[in-house]
C-alpha cells in the first residue's frame, strides 16, 4: 500500500472544499484532507499534519492565499501550493505563479485540479530527490578531502575540531 497523500484546504466554505475534494479523488485515490480557514489553524496544521500539498483560496476573511503562500515559503518551503479561487483576475493569477505558487485554478473549472495536484507532487518529489543528491555530493566532496585509503581499502578519516 502507497502513502496516504495529505492535502491541507484553506477553504472558508466547506462546499467548495468537498467539491475539490471530490475533482482530487479522481484522480488520487489514496487522499486525507484537512482543511482550515485562519492562520493560527494553518500554522499548527502545517506543523503537526505535516502535508504534501496545500490548496488555498486567493479570498478568505481573515486570511489570504498569498499570506499562506509567503508563510509556508519559510517553515516548509518544499510543500507545494495551490491557489484556487473564483477570481478571473489574469493578474493576480501571474502574481501567484511569481511569488512561487505552483499552480492557480479557478473554481468554475475544478476539473483541472486533480491533475494540477499531481503535477505538484512530481514536482514536489523531484525537488527532494535533487536536495538528496545534492546532500549526498556535498558528503562524498567532505568525505574526499579529509579521507584517504589505507592499503587494505579501510578509510583513514582525519578529524578537525571546528568548535569555537
Amino acid at each position: 500500500m502507497g502513502k496516504i497523500i495529505r492535502i491541507l484546504f484553506i477553504e472558508n466554505q466547506p462546499s467548495d472544499a468537498a467539491l475539490a475534494m471530490k475533482e482530487i479523488t479522481k484522480e488520487l485515490t489514496a487522499c486525507e484532507f484537512r482543511r482550515v480557514e485562519t492562520q493560527l489553524e494553518f500554522l499548527e496544521a502545517v506543523k503537526k499534519y505535516e502535508p504534501d500539498l496545500v490548496l488555498s483560496d486567493y479570498w478568505l476573511p481573515h486570511f489570504s492565499g498569498m499570506r499562506a503562500l509567503e508563510v509556508l515559503q519559510k517553515i516548509a518551503p518544499l510543500t507545494p501550493l495551490i491557489i484556487y479561487t473564483e477570481s478571473k483576475n489574469e493578474d493576480i493569477a501571474v502574481e501567484c505563479m511569481k511569488a512561487g505558487a505552483v499552480n492557480y485554478i479557478i473554481k468554475e473549472n475544478l476539473k483541472r485540479l486533480g491533475t494540477a495536484v499531481i503535477h505538484a507532487l512530481s514536482e514536489k518529489k523531484c525537488k527532494l530527490s535533487k536536495k538528496s543528491r545534492g546532500k549526498i555530493t556535498r558528503l562524498g566532496k567532505q568525505i574526499a578531502q579529509g579521507a584517504a585509503l589505507r592499503p587494505h581499502g579501510q578509510l583513514d578519516m582525519e578529524y578537525q575540531d571546528q568548535s569555537p
